[in-house]
């Protein structure tokens, strides 16, 4: 089995790395001047409650396939019985035929 080398400069990632954490303290500390106001609990909790009537309610699973099968039901039985009678007209009219 042979072995295969890989070369890795240890010294180039370690100064990467120095560099990212030298950047993230910069970041640090620009941020650090500028300060957030928190919102109080009943603004919060307001908030929510405006926000609710958004959110969608959620379905049973079987709920949730009867009322989308019952629209594909409706699209889909009329199409299906045509094609099985015009099938089974096609049938009773060639098969009789061919028995004899």
């Amino acid at each position: 089995m042979k072995r295969i080398k890989v070369k890795t400069n240890f010294h180039q990632a370690t100064n990467e790395d120095s560099q990212i954490a030298d950047d993230l303290a910069e970041i640090q500390l620009y941020l650090e001047h500028y300060s957030v106001k928190y919102p109080n609990e009943s603004t919060i909790d307001r908030s929510i409650e405006q926000l609710r009537v958004y959110v969608p309610h959620k379905k049973r699973l079987l709920q949730q396939l009867f009322s989308n099968l019952g629209g594909a039901i409706y699209h889909v039985l009329p199409v299906h019985q045509f094609a099985s009678f015009s099938l089974f007209l096609l049938g009773s009219l060639l098969l009789p035929s061919k028995l004899y």
